[in-house]
């Protein structure tokens, strides 16, 4: 019999329930995804050491804290240090775009996301 591969724990810091829902129905499709969402940046860290995700999505703007700020504490906890972050957000100037990729960000993905880029990032990004 074969074995199903491991499932790709995703983490989305998003505080828009739609675009949770878009990035969640996207992820569906592939039973190797397993999503969880956290609503603010401090549920985006705790869910972060909790669970221990292979790919940690990251909106910019949070009600509690910035997205900048939340990728700061994932870069000096040693449990997130290497975990993969990709930036979601439709902020796409390049400089802010560099700000994130010097302060350890993965690779930015700019609003309205094209999902099946944003499926092929997160499998490229977890392997």
């Amino acid at each position: 019999m074969p074995v199903s591969p491991e499932p790709v724990t995703v983490l989305y810091i998003e505080d828009n329930r739609v675009n949770a829902l878009l990035v969640q129905r996207a992820l569906t499709v592939h039973s190797t995804f397993q999503l969880i969402v956290a609503e603010s940046g401090g549920a985006g860290l705790a869910a972060a050491h909790e669970h221990r995700p292979c790919v940690i999505l990251l909106d910019l703007h949070l009600p509690d804290m910035s997205g900048e700020a939340v990728l700061q504490q994932l870069r000096a906890a040693p449990e997130t240090k290497a975990t993969p972050v990709l930036v979601v957000t439709a902020d796409a100037a390049a400089s802010v775009q560099e700000r994130l990729l010097t302060l350890g960000a993965t690779a930015f993905l700019t609003k309205p996301l094209d999902l099946r880029g944003l499926i092929r990032t997160i499998t490229e990004v977890a392997a």
